[in-house]
């Protein structure tokens, strides 16, 4: 643990909001999780199609999540500055 004390604060702010963000990234799926039962009895649904609903966010979330963002980002400045030129 003594590698703890050569982390500056500057790097103690980054690794607290990293942490904060994951925490409020995962929220909706866990609030999604709390309210089931009750879509479950408002929409007349079978406990497995809300089984399937609530995997199919999970799949979603870890295809976001592993997608490269950079790939969009890329793209949108190929697409904005076009081909490149011939010399």
């Amino acid at each position: 643990m003594d590698s703890l004390r050569h982390v500056t604060p500057a790097e103690w702010k980054s690794l607290i909001a990293g942490g904060l963000g994951w925490m409020l990234d995962a929220m909706d799926v866990m609030l999604y999780s709390l309210i089931l039962a009750y879509l479950i009895r408002q929409f007349g649904m079978s406990t497995s199609t809300a089984g399937l609903l609530n995997s199919l966010t999970l799949v979603a979330s870890a295809i976001g999540g592993s997608s490269p963002s950079f790939a969009f980002f890329s793209a949108s400045g190929w697409a904005a500055s076009g081909p490149p030129r011939q010399p």
